[in-house]
């Protein structure tokens, strides 16, 4: 028996990407970024990214963390319940873009929220500033953010209330980055 709960502790420690530094672990990010849509849709891997992010401090674990919280609210049922994932969610992307302003994931993670949020929860004011400072980063095409802007550029691609943009620069500017 203590065989068994030794490797279960190992396998959580494992899985939770303990780190010296309370950073979140490389892997854990990519998943995320890799899948973030795909885990949003599932409650159930939404809660364990979630478990897994809140032993972390830093900005950008802190803005998946309220991210994932957020939409939470589409996977229960009573209105309080809804409610409180929703604010955790807001005040964690919010003190994330805060800690960050200059990150372009986080900025793209508070997009992605008042993009899908219902008008009238007031979490909408923030999406054409986001988007526009995302637009500039991808711009300038700095070589070290490359790869973190595809990604970025992909999901605004797939972002419903972005799918029908109008603009045909923007259009070919997330196009051109997507494919990198």
């Amino acid at each position: 028996m203590g065989m068994k709960r030794a490797g279960f502790v190992l396998l959580i420690c494992s899985l939770m990407g303990l780190g010296a530094q309370g950073i979140v672990t490389k892997p854990l990010l990519d998943d995320l970024r890799d899948r973030l849509f795909e885990i949003m849709k599932s409650e159930d891997q939404s809660r364990l990214y979630i478990l897994q992010l809140e032993a972390y401090t830093d900005p950008v674990s802190r803005a998946y963390c309220g991210a994932l919280n957020a939409s939470m609210a589409r996977h229960v049922f009573f209105p309080v319940k809804k409610w409180n994932y929703f604010v955790e969610g807001r005040e964690q992307l919010e003190l994330a873009v805060k800690e960050s302003p200059a990150s372009v994931e986080i900025r793209f993670l508070r997009l992605v929220i008042q993009s899908k949020a219902p008008s009238w929860l007031g979490y909408t004011s923030d999406v054409k500033e986001d988007l526009e400072f995302i637009l500039a980063r991808m711009e300038k095409d700095l070589p070290e953010e490359r790869a973190l802007l595809a990604m970025i550029a992909k999901n605004l691609i797939e972002l419903e209330p972005l799918g029908n943009l109008k603009n045909e620069e923007m259009k070919t500017l997330l196009t051109k980055n997507a494919l990198r």
